[in-house]
């Protein structure tokens, strides 16, 4: 890892540190759920063929139990699915934008 690199992980891990001060300061410690993963993959393993590839990466989370962690990963994956237009992410919300 280069030292840019490792500036910018100290810079989004600072950020995840003021998150958690947030909460805190707002005693909600006990009703967040959260995960926050951020990382740089090596640029030398982006024309690799090898499998494994190499990845900075830091992370936070407010994770209590196993139900806490699938709805955690269930919301990543619906997000992730999710349709691109907006309408059709909101229908069936009963929201208009209009």
């Amino acid at each position: 890892m280069n030292s840019k690199d490792a500036d910018v992980i100290y810079q989004v891990y600072s950020k995840m540190m003021e998150i958690n001060d947030i909460v805190r300061k707002n005693n909600l410690e006990d009703r967040v759920i959260s995960a926050m993963i951020f990382g740089i993959i090596d640029s030398k393993d982006f024309n690799s063929e090898d499998e494994i590839v190499e990845m900075q990466s830091v992370f936070d989370y407010n994770i209590i139990n196993k139900e806490e962690l699938e709805t955690i990963i269930g919301a990543i994956r619906s997000s992730y699915e999710a349709p691109d237009d907006l309408d059709d992410l909101l229908s069936g919300l009963n929201i208009s934008l209009n």
